[in-house]
């Protein structure tokens, strides 16, 4: 479960995912055990061509469940399921990479000081307002593109906290900006004792998933 709250935490808090057969009742299944994970889907209406009398058996019929994760069909106890389940689930690297950094830059942001974080806020609000230019060009800067044939260091590890994130924030996208932009301002909000305990949460998400990645790799 603890795995599943890192990779989609929003459906786990929206009670979106279905363990087949439920995580509880795994110790007294049947064997061979197949464990498999769903999410729950809004039921579309189906279209109006779905009635012909011409189209398959099937055609358009409401799904109200997405298969996201199987383990293997042959599992000999719950243990061995559940291990199957969750190599599937962090074998795509891009999707672990990407929530290992995402918790690390939450933790950056929470662990930061307030005149830090004030100042990374600042630097968000002027960033939702740079036209693409800027924006593309300041991202190829950071990278140390620049010029079609010349390349500088850009930003890395040991770079300032405030490149580190800004370079992360244009890689992104202005479709990720708002949502980091509630983060920043939600940190804002707390203090900095609170920060702490959140910093520690997303610290050990991070170090969880690139552990566990490590260890259940093929």
């Amino acid at each position: 479960v603890y795995l599943t709250s890192c990779l989609l935490p929003s459906d786990l808090i929206a009670n979106r995912l279905i363990f087949t057969p439920p995580l509880e009742d795994l110790s007294s299944a049947n064997h061979p055990i197949h464990l498999l994970l769903h999410k729950k889907m809004p039921v579309v209406p189906p279209p109006p061509e779905a009635f012909s009398k011409y189209a398959p058996i099937g055609t358009g019929r409401p799904k109200s469940r997405l298969l996201l994760a199987e383990s293997s069909a042959e599992c000999g106890n719950a243990a061995e399921a559940r291990r199957s389940l969750a190599q599937v689930m962090l074998s795509n690297t891009r999707t672990v990479n990407d929530a290992v950094d995402r918790y690390n830059v939450l933790y950056t942001l929470h662990s930061i000081p307030t005149e830090t974080l004030e100042s990374v806020q600042r630097a968000m609000a002027c960033m939702a307002h740079v036209t693409e230019y800027e924006w593309f060009d300041r991202l190829y800067q950071l990278r140390g593109i620049v010029a079609e044939d010349h390349a500088v260091d850009g930003v890395d590890a040991s770079c300032e906290v405030e490149a580190r994130l800004e370079i992360y924030l244009l890689d992104g996208g202005r479709a990720e900006l708002e949502g980091w932009v509630r983060s920043v301002d939600g940190a804002l909000e707390m203090g900095e004792g609170d920060r702490r305990v959140y910093a520690g949460v997303y610290g050990e998400a991070a170090t969880f998933l690139w552990r566990a990645a490590e260890e259940l790799r093929v």
